[in-house]
Order: C-alpha cells, then sequence, then structure tokens
C-alpha cells in the first residue's frame, strides 16, 4: 500500500539532509519526488508499506526508563517527527498474577487492552488474546481478533501484531524503536516462558 507525505523546506541543502535522514530511520520508503516552488521546496515521501486504515505519519517509537528496571514493565512514548503536531501515544508492558498484558494510550482516545497472555497452569497452556481497533461513530475501541492457545510463546507473534496495531492507528515508527521493542518482546517471551510470574 502507497502512502504519500508532504515535507515543504527553503532550502535545498536541508531537502537532502532530510532525505538522507528519513532513509536512514525509517523503514519502506520506496522513492521522492521534489517540487521545486518560487522560494520553497515540497518534498513528496512515497513509502510502500503494509495496509492500514489510516493516513501516516512518521514517529520515533522512544523507551521510558523505569525505575526497577524490570523489562515487563516497560513504557514506550510515540513522538511525532513532525514536531508542530500534537499528539500524545504510548504503549506500557504490564505484568499480571498469571500473565502479561501491552496497553496502548493514543490520542486522548483513551486507552486500551491491545494484546493479553493468561496463562492457565492447569492446562499448562497459555491463552494469547490479539485485539485491534476498530473505529464507529462513538469513537475508538478494541475487539479480539485471534485467540491463540498455546505452551510456549514466540515473541514473534506478539511483536508482528503490535506493530500492526501501531501502523492501524496511524504511526511509521523508526527502524531504531522497532528494533529495541523487538528486543524487548524477545526477552517478554523468555520471562512468560519461565512461569514465574508472581514478582510483585
Amino acid at each position: 500500500m502507497l502512502q504519500v507525505i508532504e515535507r515543504r523546506f527553503e532550502k535545498l541543502e536541508d531537502v537532502l539532509k532530510y532525505i538522507n535522514n528519513v532513509s536512514i530511520l525509517y523503514g519502506y520508503l520506496k522513492d521522492y519526488q521534489m517540487i521545486r516552488g518560487i522560494d520553497t521546496y515540497s518534498l513528496l515521501l512515497n513509502f510502500d508499506v503494509p495496509e492500514c486504515k489510516q493516513f501516516l505519519e512518521l514517529a520515533n517509537l522512544k523507551q521510558i526508563i523505569n525505575e526497577d528496571n524490570l523489562i515487563y514493565r516497560t513504557s514506550y512514548n510515540i513522538e511525532l517527527e513532525d514536531k508542530s503536531a500534537k499528539a500524545c501515544s504510548n504503549i506500557c508492558f504490564i505484568d499480571l498474577k498469571n500473565g502479561f498484558e501491552i496497553q496502548g494510550y493514543f490520542n486522548y482516545d483513551g486507552c486500551f487492552n491491545l494484546i493479553q497472555i493468561d496463562y492457565d497452569l492447569q492446562k499448562n497452556l497459555y491463552t494469547i488474546e490479539l485485539r485491534n481497533f476498530k473505529n464507529s461513530i462513538y469513537g475508538w475501541s478494541t475487539k479480539t481478533e485471534e485467540t491463540l492457545f498455546v505452551e510456549k510463546i514466540d515473541y514473534k507473534i506478539i511483536y508482528k501484531h503490535l506493530v500492526k496495531l501501531i501502523f492501524n492507528r496511524g504511526y511509521l515508527v523508526n527502524i531504531a524503536g522497532l528494533n529495541d521493542l523487538e528486543e524487548n518482546l524477545y526477552y517478554v517471551a523468555n520471562w512468560l516462558n519461565k512461569k514465574e510470574f508472581d514478582v510483585k
């Protein structure tokens, strides 16, 4: 799916610097067009992205350092690359008595449960609920898209679903932020697979 993002500059060197930065920091950049105006340059960036339900904005995913330094209590801010646009979004990892949850807070729309993982000691199975966004006249909500029953957590399932949710809320996130998120989810999955939940 093609998404186009426009930026304007006064100097050619700023255009070139911006193109280089975006190509390094963000994935999915297919190509670009530069249109010269009377005293400005318009830059059209074409991104080839997975299907999503929103117009995308470039954003940086930044981990917030928590006091207890526990990987399963990590939080991330989603900060727009365009500082003039107002947005307030974040994602938090939460450890539960017998599992784990990922919540998201997006642009003052409220807090949403995105992914929930519960462990059933008697069945020796994890239940993974993968939720997705839907928008209606009443606003944003989530619904369960898929429920999985597994003996062992594969972090890639959680990571791919979370990235899809971030896309669906209109964020094209930087590669470094995604790499950090993937690494942390790998460690969360390892922690979950040890079944040592009662840590509060």
